[in-house]
């Protein structure tokens, strides 16, 4: 009976989520940059690490965007176009009932994109930055 009335959470398995998207491209970061710096002692240890921290943070920007193209995140991107799009009709009307509605429907559908987007950059621009430091450090 308790599952008649009860609606889950917009958040439900949002945090094993974001734990996921960062900690693969962490984990693969040490993991390449030990390998590295084992095999390629010649090199000096900023080298290794920055290609490390690229090649691992590149696999988990591959990882994020493949979580994008097989539509993981369409449910939490539409809500938030759908809200903007509401809110624009409903301001027509009026601002203050548009204001309204659009914060119930945060409250109703969460903020779960705006949630993962900051990290999701994050890991992209990591990826960048670390390439960019590499070619600097080799040439």
């Amino acid at each position: 009976m308790d599952g008649i009335n009860s609606s889950k959470s917009p958040y439900r398995g949002l945090w094993i989520a974001l734990l996921i998207l960062i900690i693969i491209p962490v984990l693969m970061s040490l993991l390449l940059f030990l390998a590295i710096d084992k095999w390629q002692y010649k090199q000096p240890f900023e080298v290794n690490f920055w290609t490390g921290v690229f090649f691992g943070f590149l696999i988990g920007s591959c990882f994020q965007t493949i979580t994008i193209i097989v539509g993981l995140y369409k449910g939490s991107f539409k809500n938030m176009i759908m809200r903007v799009v509401h809110f624009i009709g409903n301001a027509r009307t009026s601002f203050k009932l548009a204001w309204m509605i659009y914060k119930d429907e945060v409250a109703e559908q969460g903020l779960v994109f705006w949630v993962i987007f900051p990290v999701m950059s994050g890991i992209y621009g990591i990826t960048i930055f670390s390439l960019i430091k590499v070619i600097n450090l080799l040439y």
